[in-house]
């Protein structure tokens, strides 16, 4: 009897969590749709690509891609897989957390504060969809393996914690550093030994070791001269001062860790403020531009370090008014910051708490399943604009720089005279087995996203034009026309 009632609250546990994670499912962001979009052409052609047939590599986590597409297979959506992918991550995560809370502080406290604090995180939300709950709980499980001194299992966890976003090099690098030295050389090996598969197949069969993505972003440099290094104070604290504060304000909280005096918070707070201190200062040192899921790892570990620190004081103070007062701080006000941001926005949310979209959700999808509908199948389009979301719900070729398999390679070339011998030699190295494809045939449409005032003397000649707005941008107009060979073609 007691063991159908674990279950019972077990699988009640997960359908709370399912109905959480589907309540975002309008506020995925368009980067997100990316994956989907290459998860659905896995499902659909076996394809790992933007478009059927047309080999890509601009997915930036191939796990996550790989998980999405497996889940599509039952759900026949790739949009319901995430669903579903998300709760699971939700509750795994749960797991991994109450999991260190018993075996550090001996009852599962820092659990529930740590999992509240992550699951009502704004910013941590807005990334549903990507890979950035994967990278958590995989970097939450690295943590639970290295406590435990379970070292072929924390290998196991590192190498899939890399698979997610590659990145995860970096807890690898303090995980390594933390292990004892008669157990280094056994974590790096079967570390390696994991990765080189995907890796080997990555070069020879998609044409490149690292998704594409990870070279475009470093490329493009900054947004107007802002980049990840003061991106949050530039852009986001003053656009969503209310979400971008409570993404972020536990860290102080780490700073209560100093009464414990336990061997395994130290290891933790060792183990996850060197992880942010090695993503500041790589994130920072490639000068990338500041989007917001690059915050992933800060927020997090924002949300493990306060933990940690409320947790510390309940364990020393116990019984005590102080301890009460803390642990409530702790628990309650992400909530109450939660609660105070859903009844300004409304809840569910039509857009995710922080992002840089042109658009929502919903005016991308009206536009795509117009294009669905009114367009031929083998119509291809030129795209100027946020592309995930218009190529996943119209099922046409609209072709930018991370969907056209030549693009990538077409931009390289042009940076070609601001690279270094040694960058040089090392792209060289990476696109060794890149094919080359032939040219692409002339576009029937071209559909650009402009975020000026249109006038209506300018949208003269327009097939079709939407307006979007968001809480990032607040007036655009997708545009639709037909390419001038096409016209000639048709007689117009």
């Amino acid at each position: 009897m007691r063991r159908f009632s674990t279950i019972a609250v077990h699988i009640l546990l997960f359908s709370l969590l399912l109905l959480y994670s589907r309540s975002y499912s309008q506020t995925y962001i368009d980067d997100a749709f990316i994956q989907f979009q290459y998860a659905k052409n896995i499902v659909r052609s076996g394809t790992w690509g933007f478009f059927e047939g047309a080999i890509t590599n601009t997915a930036t986590s191939p796990l996550n891609v790989l998980m999405l597409s497996a889940i599509a297979t039952a759900t026949r959506s790739v949009v319901e897989a995430a669903v579903w992918l998300s709760a699971g991550e939700f509750y795994l995560l749960l797991v991994f957390l109450s999991l260190i809370s018993k075996r550090v502080f001996n009852n599962r406290y820092f659990g529930i504060v740590a999992f509240v604090g992550l699951i009502t995180n704004p910013l941590l939300l807005s990334t549903l969809g990507m890979e950035s709950w994967l990278f958590i709980l995989l970097l939450v499980s690295s943590l639970y393996f290295l406590l435990q001194e379970k070292w072929y299992w924390l290998a196991v966890s590192l190498a899939l914690l890399t698979l997610a976003r590659h990145d995860g090099f970096l807890m690898f690098v303090v995980a390594f550093f933390m292990a004892p030295t008669n157990k280094k050389i056994q974590i790096s090996t079967l570390y390696v030994l994991m990765l080189i598969p995907w890796h080997v197949f990555s070069w020879i069969y998609l044409g490149s070791v690292v998704p594409e993505t990870l070279i475009l972003k470093t490329m493009q440099r900054s947004w107007h001269g802002n980049t990840f290094s003061n991106g949050l104070d530039f852009y986001y604290f003053p656009r969503y001062p209310l979400a971008t504060f409570l993404s972020f304000f536990l860290l102080p909280l780490g700073l209560l860790s100093h009464y414990s005096k336990k061997m395994e918070v130290r290891r933790l707070i060792v183990a996850t403020g060197c992880v942010m201190l090695l993503h500041f200062a790589c994130y920072t040192m490639l000068g990338v531009p500041p989007y917001h899921w690059y915050y992933v790892s800060l927020a997090a570990g924002s949300v493990l370090l306060g933990s940690l620190g409320v947790s510390s004081v309940l364990e020393r103070c116990q019984n005590s008014k102080v301890s009460w007062i803390v642990s409530g701080t702790g628990l309650f006000l992400p909530v109450l910051g939660f609660l105070i941001l859903a009844t300004n926005e409304g809840f569910p949310f039509t857009e995710a708490p922080i992002h840089t979209n042109w658009a929502t959700h919903e005016q991308y999808k009206t536009a795509g399943l117009w294009l669905r509908e009114n367009t031929d199948p083998d119509a291809r389009f030129v795209f100027v604009g946020e592309i995930g979301t218009l190529a996943y719900y119209s099922d046409r070729k609209l072709m930018n720089q991370f969907s056209s398999p030549g693009a990538p390679m077409a931009l390289l070339r042009k940076s070609r005279q601001d690279q270094g011998r040694i960058k040089k030699m090392l792209l060289g190295w990476n696109f060794r087995w890149r094919r080359r494809y032939p040219a692409a045939e002339p576009p029937s449409y071209i559909l650009t996203h402009s975020l000026n005032n249109e006038s209506q003397k300018s949208l003269k000649g327009a097939l079709m034009t939407w307006n979007t707005s968001s809480k990032w941008i607040s007036r655009g107009t997708l545009i639709l026309r037909r390419t001038r060979k096409s016209l000639n073609r048709s007689g117009g």
